[in-house]
């Protein structure tokens, strides 16, 4: 699936990978292939789902959870096959899991992979390939799936589920779906990419999507300098990527092709790490349909000119990598943080559930707002990460209207600190974690018309 996690400098980005090798972790989980990744922002703890190989007397699928950045691997949920896996924005992991022979569905854990809940089943083979979770109009959260043949929806939290396909053709292989904080949602399927503004309850398809290509990623893109999404980007089965027009979901342009017109390859996952500084970085990961060596460079791509242009990064890896989903963290919250992509493989052979790391040092000058001529900077909160309250600084270089306010990681605004008339010069303002849970949150201040953001977190 996909990861939003605040970067660096993405005009440095390019630079600071170059001759920067992909390493395989120390231990492999079991199973023939890694189906998903994720790695959780509130402690760092790596989970991939996998796939069985020649079970039950072979290598066994399911849920693997590393602690120490895949120097060893737990299983902890068995199952013939895992296929997806999320770490919610309400603080829980959501995976699909077939345990076989029954009980394949949507599983929850509210205790770091300890123990997983079934929230809903689906009939055997009507196999569950997306997960999101999106606002609702209480402000809590919806839990949405796209199956094999359509998309359901939870308003309770899991405890009951409807089909929610108005306006989507019937029997739409699901091949991703994808939600907004505001309650905007995007499915792609076999058979179009269709848009919801009503929380899934009608569907509209989206235009400018090639005739004979299919989406199989999708993701929505955040304004930083708002925290509102204004566009959605898509990765295609002949590994085109799209990006919609700002503020029109619905309006897809082609913005690049990866020059792959034999079409033996394909968008398999995408993540934008949002940059506040200059501009988004995105990230794709392309597999092979087939191992014919007709594609260059299958593997991990980056772009840091909005998608004019692509650069490859697989030193380290495998030949033809069959790119299963990829996500990062920062190991380090100080002045120059390390940057880590975790990247697995699908091979379905023995031991073909692989997983790489690939670790990037930021210099000083990421983080420092004064390089870039800006009238206000903000500074990285003390201490972080924190259990109960942090402080954070601030210089304002002219007077004026200051806004500093809190957002989560889905972009929705949960505390402002401030919102008034400041004098120029610095100022300190104290957050009390009370009443926020455990995670990544970003904090974001506005003044002079300019907006800047850093991210912190909290554990409690």
């Amino acid at each position: 699936m996909k990861t939003n996690f605040t970067f660096l400098f993405g005009i440095l980005f390019s630079a600071i990978l170059s001759g920067q090798e992909w390493q395989q972790t120390l231990s492999t989980p079991e199973g023939g292939g890694v189906t998903d990744l994720v790695v959780r922002e509130s402690n760092q703890n790596i989970f991939v789902t996998t796939a069985s190989y020649n079970w039950p007397t072979g290598e066994t699928g399911g849920v693997w959870r590393s602690n120490n950045n895949g120097d060893s691997w737990d299983l902890v949920f068995e199952a013939y096959v895992a296929r997806t896996i999320i770490d919610g924005p309400d603080g829980n992991l959501y995976a699909s899991v077939w345990p076989y022979p029954q009980d394949e569905g949507l599983y929850r854990s509210e205790d770091n992979g300890e123990s997983w809940d079934l929230l809903t089943s689906v009939p055997t083979g009507n196999n569950i390939f997306a997960i999101t979770l999106g606002i609702s109009e209480s402000k809590e959260y919806n839990i949405y799936i796209g199956t094999r043949i359509d998309v359901r929806a939870s308003y309770d939290f899991g405890f009951s589920w409807q089909i929610a396909t108005n306006g989507i053709p019937a029997n739409s292989w699901t091949t991703d779906l994808e939600a907004d904080y505001k309650g905007s949602l995007a499915f792609a399927s076999d058979k179009g990419l269709f848009l919801s503004y009503d929380y899934g309850s009608n569907w509209e398809e989206a235009e400018g999507v090639d005739d004979e290509d299919t989406v199989t990623m999708v993701t929505f893109l955040r304004a930083f300098e708002t925290g509102f999404s204004n566009r959605l980007i898509a990765g295609s089965i002949k590994a085109n990527y799209y990006c919609s027009d700002p503020d029109n979901f619905s309006l897809l342009n082609k913005s690049y092709e990866f020059g792959l017109a034999n079409t033996t390859a394909r968008v398999n996952s995408l993540a934008v790490e949002e940059d506040e500084d200059i501009h988004n970085v995105l990230t794709v990961g392309l597999r092979l349909k087939s191992f014919k060596k007709s594609l260059e460079s299958p593997g991990f791509y980056l772009s840091v000119d909005d998608c004019q242009s692509w650069q490859a990064y697989n030193e380290g890896l495998p030949a033809d990598p069959v790119v299963s989903n990829y996500d990062g963290i920062v190991e380090d919250q100080g002045a120059n943080p390390k940057l880590k992509y975790f990247l697995g493989l699908y091979g379905n052979v023995p031991g073909g559930a692989k997983v790489y790391s690939l670790t990037i040092e930021s210099p000083t000058s990421v983080n420092n707002h004064e390089d870039l001529g800006s009238t206000i900077q903000l500074h990285q909160n003390s201490p972080n990460p924190f259990a109960k309250s942090t402080v954070i600084s601030y210089r304002l270089d002219n007077s004026g209207h200051t806004r500093l306010c809190i957002y989560n990681t889905s972009g929705r605004l949960v505390k402002t600190l401030l919102d008034e008339w400041q004098t120029a010069g610095y100022h300190d303002i104290a957050l009390d974690g009370e009443g926020l849970g455990n995670g990544l949150y970003y904090y974001q201040l506005e003044s002079d018309e300019i907006s800047v953001s850093r991210k912190m977190l909290l554990l409690k």
